[in-house]
């Protein structure tokens, strides 16, 4: 039983990073356009930012502020829960 634990724990782990993965690459690119084209004409001291630099910054976004509308919290709880019972 044990086995199944860590197995469902490290499944849901990695699920979790995958996706925040995914979501970062997908929404890179509308955030180096916002940044390009709202905070640099905005803010003088803005520099103009490139694909690979709004990618970390949408991972750091996704892992420290988890927005719920993306469900990650509700499946860490039921990956949890399911953790739990096994």
């Amino acid at each position: 039983m044990d086995k199944y634990k860590i197995w469902i724990f490290t499944g849901a782990f990695c699920g979790i990073l995958l996706a925040a993965i995914l979501i970062s690459l997908l929404m890179a690119y509308p955030f180096m356009w916002i940044w390009n084209y709202a905070v640099v004409s905005a803010i003088s001291v803005a520099n103009p930012i490139t694909y690979w630099p709004a990618f970390w910054m949408m991972m750091f976004i996704n892992f420290v502020f988890q927005i719920p509308a993306f469900g990650f919290r509700i499946f860490f709880k039921i990956s949890f829960l399911l953790f739990i019972i096994f």
